[in-house]
């Protein structure tokens, strides 16, 4: 036999970067970026030099520009998916190109996008988080391979020596071991493509940003406490983060009214919403089952909701958690009815429809799960600042969007004094107050 041992089964290596981009001076700004990070950086001035490159040499990163003359990135970065699978990809966008972006997400199946200007910091933690998981794919696949490997000789040594097939049987499980610990890291990188097209829709609602992640928190708890098995708790998580995906490209001025004031030529755009998202997602193999969840969360258990106006056990548990927990949120928020319910009130509506709308089931863990945890809609637990009275210390209760919608910073992010000075900066460059929402029962003290 001629196996090593484990740690001599990947070499080391030195990760090799392709940058694409139609300006001189955006590739010379992303070489300088990467100084000093152990990557080689190769460039390419347009996506036909970029594919011809690829074609000569191995690269673990394809970074693309998405405005180019003849081939866009959406549809260079589409092209490396197909013939360089093994290639990660991702893409550099402005914020006006957001259906350029969804595109480059189905087509292209990139693992995250940079808005520009980028921040020189996130970009490489972006690159680091990708050629991580690049990293992961190639010792899964280097692992696997040796495990079959190791089971041909391990056939062969059974017929001649019983200790040696026990010592290789043991080392097989450790490999399979390693194995699962890859495809843990290759789920979160799904995850990571889910929570792009989740960032989207916050982007697109504007003051309806965290809506999705709400619902997915809420739902994930109580389809758990259901009894659920982990891929269905998995589906029902995507599925509540992208619920709203197609609402995307619908008019302003139906996905910021509140559904009661809807004309009838509204209400029907508004209501192919769950169509067009089941639509989005069913190019992805590994979405299907939460696309039906989509497709189905508007459906009412008496035959009253849409798009089918299924009844009962046809539509799927996953839409059955998700249905009332949507409208709860709606409710609160102002964007069922004409005016926002109070929290007790939005509650009484859901206890006044179980088992016409909603499965009670689901309404009594919701309830119990609020009593709890506390009114996770109304956000009573926060306050909201604008930067003049940000503090070192202070913690993000909601994320941080721009006026326009742009996500800045995550909920739970600690503000530091350079991070201060660079939201009051931002505010300044603006012209326009931020909505800031930091948690209300800590105390913050200036050093």
């Amino acid at each position: 036999m001629t196996t090593g041992p484990a740690n001599a089964v990947i070499p080391p290596y030195v990760p090799r970067i392709l940058f694409v981009d139609d300006e001189k001076a955006i590739l010379d700004s992303l070489r300088r970026t990467c100084r000093g990070s152990g990557w080689s950086v190769a460039t390419a001035n347009s996506g036909a030099e970029g594919l011809a490159l690829l074609g000569r040499e191995e690269f673990d990163l394809v970074v693309s520009d998405m405005r180019m003359p003849q081939m866009d990135g959406a549809a260079f970065l589409s092209e490396v998916a197909a013939t360089f699978p093994s290639t990660r990809r991702i893409l550099l966008t402005g914020y006006s190109d957001i259906e350029s972006t969804i595109r480059a997400v189905n087509d292209g199946g990139i693992d995250c996008y940079i808005s520009k200007p980028w921040d020189n910091d996130d970009l490489k933690k972006k690159i680091n988080d990708v050629l991580y998981t690049r990293r992961l794919e190639a010792e899964r696949a280097a692992l696997i391979s040796l495990t079959e490997q190791q089971n041909a000789e391990l056939k062969k040594l059974n017929e001649e020596l019983e200790a040696t097939v026990n010592k290789r049987t043991s080392q097989v499980r450790t490999m399979l071991r390693m194995v699962e610990k890859t495809n843990e890291g290759l789920q979160d990188s799904q995850r990571a493509t889910v929570e792009v097209f989740s960032r989207l829709i916050d982007m697109y609602e504007g003051g309806n940003a965290g809506h999705g992640k709400r619902v997915a928190d809420l739902g994930l708890e109580i389809a758990r406490r259901m009894g659920l098995k982990e891929q269905e708790l998995q589906q029902i998580y995507y599925a509540a983060l992208l619920h709203d995906v197609g609402k995307i490209g619908m008019p302003r001025e139906i996905v910021d009214v509140p559904f009661a004031k809807l004309s009838r030529i509204q209400l029907k755009t508004y209501r192919e919403h769950p169509a067009l998202g089941e639509a989005l997602l069913l190019s992805i193999p590994s979405l299907r089952v939460a696309a039906n969840i989509i497709y189905c969360h508007h459906e009412y258990l008496n035959g009253t909701g849409y798009p089918r106006k299924l009844t009962g056990n046809s539509i799927p548990l996953g839409a059955r958690i998700l249905t009332p927990i949507t409208d709860f949120d709606d409710l609160v928020e102002g964007r069922m009815q004409e005016a926002a319910l109070a929290p007790e009130k939005a509650e009484k509506y859901l206890l006044d429809n179980i088992n016409k709308l909603y499965e009670k089931e689901v309404v009594d863990h919701l309830i119990a799960l609020r009593a709890e945890l506390g009114d996770m809609t109304s956000f009573d637990h926060e306050r909201m600042i604008t930067s003049k009275d940000l503090r070192k210390g202070m913690r993000l209760a909601r994320d941080l969007l721009s006026p326009s919608g742009v996500p800045l910073l995550s909920k739970e992010h600690v503000f530091d004094d350079m991070a201060v000075r660079k939201i009051q900066m931002l505010e300044l460059d603006r012209e326009k107050s931020f909505p800031i929402y930091v948690y209300q029962e800590m105390e913050f003290l200036e050093e």
